[in-house]
């Protein structure tokens, strides 16, 4: 008897695969393990789209090695915007795997990297072992702990995931009397294909509610545009066709137990659409703006 059919029928399995499932109602955050595939990949601390000089490059001339460099260019934009005093304390929301919390370090701030992510968090404990960190979502940490204490507050593609009343209203109370809010994220303009990314009129009404002005405003989309067209590229030509592969492989090899998993592979081609069709440079360009942003209080 296949294995595959041993756990079928075999009550133990059946425990052991509820088990596994409850595990889906984690938060994404707290394991995401599309991050860490991310990370594993590039090997560079960093988990967002990078920040590429030159817009117009190809996708298929993009290297791995372009990525990292387009990775750290992105975070020596976001250090250029820090205008506070060195012995500055920052807080990295969503940190990632700390590579931009290494690169402010070095600068001499006093910075501290908060994430829900305990692989993430392990990392860094392991690897940056003198940045201290929290352990929790933005939304779960009491603003009168931390009240004024930050001179910067940096969300690097973490915004988009909190609440933004929340997250405005926190930030205005962790954020010291003049202290500044650096924020590189993609906002959406229209109904977009997926709903990721606060509206940008939203934003712009919450952080005029809250006091807070834009000193420093820059379109960064087309310089992360090259990112989604090398990810668009890799999966449309690569991935897609090894996924076909191994679905006609399985059918061919072995029919009976394709046709019994046939409707997963059909819930898998809706996602798989899906994703493609997020990661379409064109069509992102089209529904959302990236932006690098500064704002401070009003004077």
């Amino acid at each position: 008897m296949d294995i595959w059919l041993k756990k079928l029928l075999w009550p133990g399995h059946w425990i052991k695969a509820a088990r596994s499932s409850a595990k889906k109602n984690r938060s994404r955050s707290q394991a995401d393990p599309q991050l860490l595939l991310y990370d594993r990949i590039l090997q560079t601390d960093f988990l967002h789209y990078g920040y590429f000089d030159d817009p117009d490059i190809a996708a298929d001339e993009i290297s791995l090695a372009d990525i990292k460099k387009a990775q750290r260019r992105y975070a020596e934009l976001i250090i250029a915007q820090m205008t506070a005093p060195p012995e500055t304390e920052v807080l990295d929301v969503g940190c990632g795997m700390g590579g931009l919390l290494s690169m402010i370090a070095k600068k001499g701030y006093r910075v501290t990297g908060l994430t829900p992510d305990r692989n993430q968090i392990d990392y860094i404990r392991e690897k940056y072992k003198e940045i201290p960190l929290i352990h929790a979502r933005f939304q779960d940490i009491s603003p009168e702990e931390h009240k004024d204490k930050y001179g910067t507050v940096i969300f690097s593609e973490s915004l988009q995931y909190i609440d933004l009343p929340t997250a405005m209203c926190y930030t205005d109370k962790i954020l010291s009397k003049r202290g500044e809010l650096i924020i590189v994220d993609y906002f959406r303009l229209d109904e977009a294909h997926e709903q990721s990314g606060h509206i940008w009129q939203e934003f712009m009404a919450e952080t005029e509610k809250r006091g807070f002005v834009i000193r420093y405003k820059q379109d960064i989309t087309a310089n992360i545009r090259p990112t989604l067209a090398f990810a668009h590229h890799f999966c449309t030509n690569i991935g897609l066709p090894l996924y076909e592969f191994i679905k006609l492989k399985l059918d061919h090899k072995h029919p009976g137990k394709y046709y019994f998993i046939r409707e997963l592979f059909e819930k898998w081609d809706k996602k798989i659409d899906s994703n493609i069709k997020t990661i379409d440079p064109e069509c992102f360009c089209r529904q959302k703006r990236y932006y690098l942003l500064k704002l401070t209080r009003e004077a």
